[in-house]
Formats: structure tokens, sequence, C-alpha cells
């Protein structure tokens, strides 16, 4: 793989941000679930949470390289100030100091704000990702309400399945 750099974080994060907003418009449409078509739900479903578990792992995966590339630069930084302290202008070395200095560091605080972004995305695919989890066991409890017989998949509307499944 080649060398990390801020560059290459931001191509990375503006295409996967790119890829989020697309993927979450198309599927967000199919997390409800029609009853009348539960076939049809049934057979469509694992290739929209197929799409959605891919970009999760993509988001995940730039997560933990973002994080990694952090904790790079920040320890190359530190073993930069440690050996010549005077020169990055500490007068007396202590990890205080050392801190300080590195929280201002224009870089590290550029790359933190890509850690905070590859988060947010993460956050947001992982949100999709658990919706069609939900719908999976939704599809799975409706099949085996109708294999049992219990309800009626081409005749009755849902909300009748609901208040004559409370009654029971």
């Amino acid at each position: 793989m080649p060398e990390i750099t801020l560059e290459t974080i931001d191509l990375l994060l503006e295409n996967l941000a790119n890829d989020c907003k697309e993927t979450i418009a198309n599927e967000e449409k199919y997390i409800g679930i029609v009853i009348t078509d539960i076939n049809g739900e049934l057979a469509t479903h694992s290739e929209h949470y197929y799409v959605v578990s891919h970009l999760w792992a993509r988001a995940n995966f730039l997560v933990k390289k973002v994080k990694q590339y952090e904790k790079e630069q920040k320890g190359k930084k530190s073993l930069i100030i440690r050996k010549d302290p005077k020169k990055a202008g500490i007068v007396k070395m202590s990890e205080g100091a050392l801190d300080n200095l590195l929280c201002s560091d224009v870089e590290l605080l550029a790359i933190g704000d890509c850690v905070f972004e590859a988060e947010k995305l993460l956050d947001k695919v992982e949100a999709l990702k658990n919706a069609f989890e939900h719908r999976r066991s939704m599809l799975n409890n409706i099949t085996d309400l109708i294999m049992n017989k219990v309800i009626d998949a081409g005749e009755t509307p849902v909300k009748e399945y609901a208040t004559s499944l409370k009654r029971r």
C-alpha cells in the first residue's frame, strides 16, 4: 500500500462521503417492508444489505487508517521535539509542554479533523446497516407469522395485523 499522506486521506474521505451520500439516498427507501410482496422483499434484502455492509467496511477501514496515521504523525513529531526541545521553543522539557506543542500543531489538528469526519461517516453508515439488520429480523418474524398462518400477507392491511396481534 502506498504511503498515506494528509492529501490521500482527504481524497479518500471525499470519495467515501460522496459514496455514502449516494448509497444512503438509494438504500433508505428500501428499509420499509411491503408486506404484500414478502417474497420480493426476502429476495432483494441480501443485495441491499451487501451494498450497505460493503460501504460500512470501507468507512470502518478508513477510520482505522486515519487514526493509525494520526498516531504515527504524533509519534514522529514527538520524537523530533524530544531530540531538540530548544529548537521547538521548549525551555524546560516536560510532558505538559510537549502535549501543548503537539495540540497546537496545524498538521495534527487537520488529521484530527479527518478522524472526526471519518467517524461521522462511519456512524451514518452504521445506522443504515443497523436498520437493515432490524429489517431482516422483521422479515423473518413476518415470514414466521405467515408460515404459521397467523396472518395472511395478501389480504389484511398491516395496522390490522398489529391490532389483532395485540388482542391475542
